[in-house]
């Protein structure tokens, strides 16, 4: 086993309460007939570097690109993706400056020449082609790049309301610091190559900011009114200009890019604000700034830049439309221009979740849509079918956020914090999630909330447990940790018919536990102090068994469980003992009982060099051999006219039955014919009140029992906890 730490570990399971998770997989453990379709693909935003003039540098095809003529034309680039990944400073003179700890490159955007020079380990806070900032020891000292030598010490007074600062290198030597109260407040100080001190901005609250040359930028905001103003170092006062945002309400981030002709703003707000992305663009001519006016990018995704990353230009942009990537310029007048097309990146989207059911595969993805274009985060949701093949794509609801996919039977789920909409047999019901809280689990007719909320078959949330961590159908697994270390586990049936079930532990870490008919996994801690390591403990709490497994809970499904070990992925299947080897890639992956879909590549593993963009649907030989439990039962509790009729949900498809309706002294009165199920969701199967022989029945409570068989012939459906017997009563009125 490999210890890799708690944090690592919560970092690697943390918040996973349903069958989903990432993990790597090998595709070459699949049977080459397993169902798989490939996920969509769209145009990759190109990532610009920096821009000066017309040189622009930027990230495209995995690759570092140059180019002399604004975009025309490209040729590779002196510097590779990975330097750039040191997070190189602002562009200045054409020169971009970045470093490792103990060197300083030098790139030349107009003769794509690379110059090094060594410095202090550690210490350097910003450069430029001629000088560097030294901060590795208790002052901050200017010092010569070509030599190393010291020009100046950087001395200011820090005001009692500030927790940090932070230093930027003008081009004519002088020190811009940012103070800073860890929070939303700012002040401006500048130190000249004389030593002297000057405030160019007093104590503000500040929504962005940047540094360009000389120049100092920022913008700050009243209400609805947002401002924006420029300030160079060596002018007596500032020059701003206003525009309105459209809402009050505090932005979630501001991008602010200034470049030759004024400042580009990028306002997102949180998805609860009620607003969309804004691009606003403040113009100036001279030293004065003009109101700002929104820059329509139309049926353009487009991404902006990081202040100080271009000069001497009006801004560059990375755009994508449905079909391409490609660089665009924004005017003096706001307008953008379209640049000629360049090699941008096409992959498969993203997947944000995935689930499966007996019929059906369900996603979420971060396609780009018209509505993501305008700023909103709602992801893609969709479905497809599943057989010996997969079938087309039909979409899901859209809701206002990234949404979590859900299935189980005939039921799924799509949901973002706060809501839920809900699927039997494809009819959509949105329910509201209350606290804002997202959904957790859904198991038969059972929906879980991650506040501990469950959302039970009389349509209503209730909250058994707040410790409710997770559910099989009618049980849920709740866990609760005392200060002494002792992680206690009780199964608790919310139908009411099964006594608690209730055991104690002291080596393990319950918060990410899971549950699958008698078995529960959780991450057992081993040995001690810097010998600790985690595996996976599976427990049967009605046999009190054990098994213990290499590497962290990932997920439970069906005699199979999933874990991590280091940077391997395991599925193992419990009664054998033996494993199947997962690796390669980062996909999302989902369990239904004994099969797994899991997707393939994307971004990474096509930066590899490998096939990627598909999901594969396959089974784990050896797991999903048990009979099929019912999950839940949603049902009138009487009737006095018409027909009853019950909504059953179990563990996996069934064979054509029967439901048998018995009167107290437990003699058959009617027997009702029950189709076979594709899914595990039992519909239509309808009671009038007659017995057999078409005769009303007495008034009084009558039990039903559910006879039917698996169809891959693992067995006769049983309850929830595997024992025979009725599944409920009704009372005929």
């Amino acid at each position: 086993m490999h210890n890799i730490g708690k944090q690592t570990l919560r970092a690697l399971v943390g918040g996973l309460t349903t069958f989903a998770m990432l993990v790597t997989l090998s595709p070459s453990t699949n049977a080459a007939s397993d169902p798989r379709f490939s996920l969509p693909t769209q145009p990759n935003l190109i990532g610009i570097i920096a821009a000066s003039g017309n040189n622009i540098l930027a990230r495209m095809d995995y690759a570092l690109k140059i180019s002399h003529d604004a975009g025309k034309t490209w040729s590779a680039s002196a510097i590779t993706a990975e330097a750039v990944d040191l997070e190189p400073y602002a562009v200045r003179d054409a020169k971009l400056v970045y470093a490792n700890f103990s060197t300083l490159y030098v790139y030349d955007l107009a003769s794509n020449t690379v110059t090094t020079t060594s410095v202090t380990d550690g210490g350097v806070r910003d450069a430029t082609s001629t000088l560097y900032l030294d901060g590795s020891g208790e002052t901050t000292v200017v010092r010569s790049m070509s030599t190393g030598s010291a020009v100046r010490n950087v001395n200011f007074t820090m005001p009692s309301w500030t927790e940090g600062s932070g230093m930027s290198l003008a081009t004519d030597g002088s020190v811009v610091v940012q103070l800073s109260d860890g929070d939303e407040y700012r002040s401006y100080l500048v130190s000249k190559p004389d030593g002297t001190v000057k405030t160019l901005l007093g104590k503000t609250r500040v929504e962005a900011d940047a540094t360009l040359g000389n120049t100092v930028w920022w913008m700050t905001r009243s209400g609805s009114v947002a401002t924006v103003c420029r300030r160079d170092i060596s002018a007596a006062a500032s020059s701003c200009a206003t525009g309105s945002l459209g809402t009050s309400k505090r932005p979630g981030y501001v991008t602010l890019l200034p470049s030759t002709g004024g400042a580009l703003i990028d306002v997102t707000w949180d998805e609860t604000a009620g607003a969309k992305r804004q691009l606003k663009w403040f113009a100036f001519s001279g030293s004065s700034l003009k109101k700002a006016v929104d820059v329509k990018t139309g049926a353009w995704d487009v991404s902006v830049p990081n202040g100080g990353s271009q000069e001497k230009t009006l801004p560059i942009l990375s755009a994508v439309d449905s079909k391409s990537s490609f660089l665009a310029r924004l005017n003096a007048n706001g307008s953008v221009t379209r640049l000629n097309p360049v090699s941008g990146t096409v992959q498969p989207v993203e997947l944000v979740s995935l689930a499966l059911s007996p019929t059906t595969v369900l996603g979420s993805d971060t396609r780009v849509t018209a509505a993501t274009i305008t700023g909103s985060q709602a992801s893609t949701n969709w479905k497809r079918s599943v057989g010996s093949s997969v079938g087309t794509e039909s979409a899901l609801a859209t809701l206002n956020g990234r949404a979590t996919v859900l299935a189980s039977a005939g039921r799924w789920a799509v949901a973002v914090a706060g809501k839920a909409v809900l699927y039997d047999g494809g009819k959509a019901t949105t329910v509201t999630i209350p606290n804002s809280a997202s959904a957790a689990r859904l198991s038969g007719p059972y929906l879980l909330a991650s506040d501990g909320r469950v959302f039970g078959t009389n349509g209503k949330w209730k909250v058994y447990d707040s410790d409710t961590r997770d559910l099989f159908g009618s049980l849920a697994l709740i866990v609760s940790e005392d200060d002494h270390g002792k992680t206690t586990f009780t199964v608790r049936d919310l139908a009411g018919r099964l006594k608690d079930v209730t055991f104690s532990r002291t080596d393990v870490d319950g918060w990410q536990s899971q549950i699958w008919g008698d078995w529960i996994a959780t991450a057992i801690r081993i040995g001690s102090g810097d010998d600790e390591v985690y595996a996976t403990l599976l427990y049967n709490y009605r046999t009190k068994e054990s098994k213990t497994f290499d590497g962290s809970l990932l997920a439970l499904g069906d005699g199979v469980v999933a874990t991590q070990d280091g940077d391997s992925v395991n599925a193992w299947r419990v009664e054998a003992g033996t494993k199947l080897e997962l690796a390669v890639g980062n996909p999302v992956v989902t369990f239904d009982g004994g099969r797994l879909a899991y997707s393939s590549g994307g971004y990474d593993t096509q930066q590899e060099g490998l096939a990627g963009g598909e999901v594969t649907i396959t089974r784990v030989s050896g797991a999903g051999a048990s009979a099929p439990r019912v999950l839940g039962v949603v049902a009138a509790s009487s009737f006095t006219s018409g027909s009853w009729s019950p909504k059953i949900d179990l563990t996996k498809p069934t064979k054509a039955g029967t439901l048998v309706i018995k009167d107290a002294k437990g003699v058959t009165v009617r027997t009702l014919t029950v189709k076979a199920s594709a899914d595990g969701s039992i519909r239509g199967v309808k009671w009038d009140g007659k017995n057999n022989s078409k005769k009303k029945v007495a008034k009084g409570s009558y039990t039903f029992w559910l006879e039917v068989a698996a169809a891959d012939g693992s067995g006769t459906a049983t309850r929830v906890d595997g024992s025979s017997g009725a599944l409920g009563t009704v009372k005929r009125a």
